[in-house]
């Protein structure tokens, strides 16, 4: 198992959990953590009682009363580990074969470097495929332990 590859996910993850939204943008998914963010907010206006908002504040709030919240923050650091997962496995070549598809910032750059000139994100870690073509998994990299 690569220790760097799971890095990312685990990182965005951890932050997902500490404040929603926050994963997403560690892995620069603006308004994806944006939107978690709002609808985690829309979820304890909507389902969350406004007394056990009132006990938040008092420092006696019921876990059970609260369990709309942590499901949607679960759901939203789950989401930035999938996100940031899928962004380590592939890069995308256009079928003329001169651009990638940063998975970073998803900007265009130049095949021939290997660095996203716009964001910096070192593409040398990510698998290359023509666009439309299916992933192999060579070297193990769809295997998972």
């Amino acid at each position: 198992m690569n220790v760097a590859r799971l890095r990312r996910p685990l990182t965005a993850g951890l932050l997902g959990l500490l404040v929603v939204g926050l994963g997403h943008l560690y892995l620069r998914r603006y308004r994806r953590g944006a939107a978690w963010f709002l609808f985690t907010l829309l979820t304890g206006v909507v389902w969350v009682p406004e007394s056990a908002l009132e006990a938040v504040w008092r420092g006696t709030a019921d876990p059970v009363a609260l369990a709309p919240l942590y499901v949607v923050a679960v759901a939203a650091a789950l989401d930035a580990v999938l996100v940031a997962r899928q962004s380590q496995q592939v890069l995308t070549v256009s079928d003329e074969g001169d651009l990638l598809t940063c998975p970073v910032c998803g900007n265009d750059t130049d095949p021939d470097l290997d660095f996203c000139h716009w964001c910096t994100t070192d593409l040398t870690q990510y698998t290359v495929v023509r666009d439309g073509e299916r992933l192999s998994a060579p070297n193990g990299a769809g295997e998972e332990e």
